[in-house]
C-alpha cells in the first residue's frame, strides 16, 4: 500500500466519523474546527498505535523463525544458549510478547486506579441523566 492510499484511507476514516455528526448537529454549531480537528487528531492517534502494535507482535514473533542459521540469505546468528529448534524459539518470543501485554496491562490498571482515586473516571449518576452535553459542554447534542 502506497503513501497516497494510506493518505486517502486517513482522510476517508475522518469523513466517515464526523459527518454523521455534522448531520445531527443544528444550526452553525454543525461544523466545529476544534471538534474537527479532535476527530482527526484521535483517529490518527489509534490507526499509528494499531499498526505499530501487529507490527511489534508479529516482528517479535517471527524474530524467533529468522534467528535459524538454516535460511539461507535471510539467515540469523542461531538461536539462544540452550534452545536446540525454531519451535523453541519462538515460545520464548511468545513468553516476551505475553510478557509485555501483561505488563502493559498491569501498568495501565494501576495508572487508571490512580486517576480515579484523584479525579474520578466516571460523571455522576445526576450529571449522567441530565446529560454530558449538558453538564460538560452546556449545550445540546441531538434534538430529537
Amino acid at each position: 500500500m502506497g503513501k497516497k492510499q494510506i493518505l486517502n484511507l486517513l482522510g476517508i476514516s475522518g469523513a466517515l466519523l464526523i459527518f454523521p455528526g455534522m448531520v445531527l448537529a443544528d444550526g452553525e454549531t454543525a461544523l466545529n474546527g476544534a471538534d474537527t480537528a479532535w476527530i482527526l487528531t484521535s483517529t490518527a492517534l489509534v490507526l499509528f498505535m494499531t499498526l505499530p502494535g501487529l507490527a511489534l507482535f508479529y516482528g517479535g514473533l517471527l524474530a524467533g523463525v529468522f534467528s535459524s542459521v538454516s535460511l539461507g540469505v535471510f539467515s540469523g546468528y542461531g538461536y539462544a544458549d540452550g534452545i536446540g529448534s525454531m519451535g523453541g524459539q519462538i515460545y520464548v518470543q511468545l513468553i516476551g510478547i505475553f510478557a509485555t501485554v501483561a505488563f502493559t496491562a498491569v501498568v495501565t490498571w494501576g495508572l487508571l486506579k490512580t486517576v480515579d482515586a484523584l479525579v474520578g473516571l466516571r460523571v455522576s449518576e445526576e450529571q449522567e441523566i441530565e446529560g454530558l452535553d449538558l453538564v460538560l459542554h452546556e449545550e445540546r447534542g441531538y434534538n430529537l
